[in-house]
């Protein structure tokens, strides 16, 4: 089946051109509108015209006399549709990628030549950034080719990461050097958007994506008008957290963790007073496959959310809570986090330790003793 996306003509002078998707198979032409509208077509007999009025437009003539004005958007998907609707070969649906990337080019050129400038916005890529980024492609593809394992391809996956991490902070400007993980990472809008801010105090509006912090839902553009130009904050609409300019998800709590490659996070065992290499099929396996590991030397059996534990210890060495009400108010106090990862290397077994000493701190006998923890 042939689907391309199109714009029909309505019936009527005055209407606009509306945005459809045409699909192609055998003898039937189907039309979906973007109200959920379907109209069908017998395609036997019909006749397929261009118009020298309108550029890459196409007259579709059905044999019961209905007509369909479309415009293709260009000159080659224009010759395509034609040929598909009068003759009865069937559509090679074999090209390249390359033939594929330079049809899509044709197209834009096509298109571009007619345009008025004040119809078109500058995207800031130039033709030198485009074929950068095919290189890097072409490279990638090059050398995971030869790799002989998938083994080798993990291996090789987390040397690209360590790389990337290593540089991170210098890639968010308005220039930076080519780095094709940076590329591949900013092809998924909302996930680059949660480890980024904007590079300046303003952001432009038609193209910043705005990202709560805290529940990772993308909030409406209405915000950012608050948020930046009134330098100030407002709750988000899902989690009810406050969205502020400064805070963004690598930042939001002062963490560095996201300054250690993944290599250097999974090498070792977890547990705090441990640290044993870990051969790299056992990393590949409790990271990829979310099997489990048990060190050599401490008995640990070591999950990926052991890590997590591991992270949280290093990163919140204590926990602030109130103690020793007096006249003067409450004493703020620190309770040591509890630093053994427990033999499962699981949350809840860990959560029950912290629990048991926060309970310790609550008991009479315990000096200071802990009268509210939050």
């Amino acid at each position: 089946m042939y689907q391309v996306n199109a714009s029909v003509k309505g019936s009527l002078p005055f209407q606009p051109w509306a945005p459809v998707v045409l699909s192609l198979d055998g003898q039937h032409l189907r039309v979906d509108y973007g109200d959920t509208t379907t109209k069908s077509y017998d395609v036997v007999g019909c006749s397929a015209t261009t118009t020298d009025a309108t550029p890459f437009v196409v007259r579709v003539q059905f044999r019961n006399g209905k007509k369909l004005v479309l415009n293709m958007g260009s000159h080659a998907l224009q010759a395509q549709l034609i040929q598909l609707l009068t003759t009865t070969s069937a559509l090679d649906d074999t090209a390249s990628v390359y033939d594929q990337l330079v049809g899509v080019a044709t197209a834009i050129t096509d298109r571009a030549a007619l345009a008025k400038k004040s119809n078109l916005l500058p995207c800031g890529i130039s033709v030198t950034d485009v074929q950068a980024h095919l290189r890097g492609l072409k490279d990638v593809h090059d050398h995971v080719s030869g790799l002989q394992s998938p083994l080798a391809l993990y291996e090789w996956l987390l040397d690209t990461e360590a790389a990337y991490v290593a540089r991170h902070r210098d890639l968010h400007g308005e220039a930076h050097p080519e780095v094709y993980a940076h590329c591949v990472y900013q092809q998924d809008p909302l996930n680059y958007a949660l480890g980024t801010t904007s590079s300046v105090r303003l952001p432009d509006f038609k193209t910043f994506i705005g990202v709560c912090a805290f529940c990772k839902a993308e909030y409406d553009r209405g915000l950012l008008e608050i948020v930046y130009h009134g330098n100030g904050s407002w709750p988000c609409p899902r989690c009810q957290q406050q969205i502020r300019p400064d805070v963004f998800f690598k930042n939001k709590f002062g963490t560095t963790a996201f300054d250690v490659p993944m290599r250097n996070v999974l090498a070792s065992c977890p547990q705090p007073s441990c640290h044993t290499r870990l051969p790299l099929p056992a990393i590949q396996r409790l990271h990829l496959s979310s099997g489990a590991a048990t060190c050599t030397v401490c008995n640990l059996a070591v999950s990926y959310e052991t890590y997590q534990i591991a992270t949280l210890i290093r990163e919140h060495p204590s926990i602030r809570h109130q103690s020793v009400r007096n006249a003067d108010g409450s004493h703020t106090a620190l309770l040591p986090t509890q630093r053994e990862i427990p033999g499962s290397g699981l949350w809840s077994a860990y959560l029950e330790k912290t629990k048991a000493l926060a309970q310790a701190k609550c008991d009479k006998s315990s000096s200071p003793r802990l009268e509210k923890f939050e």
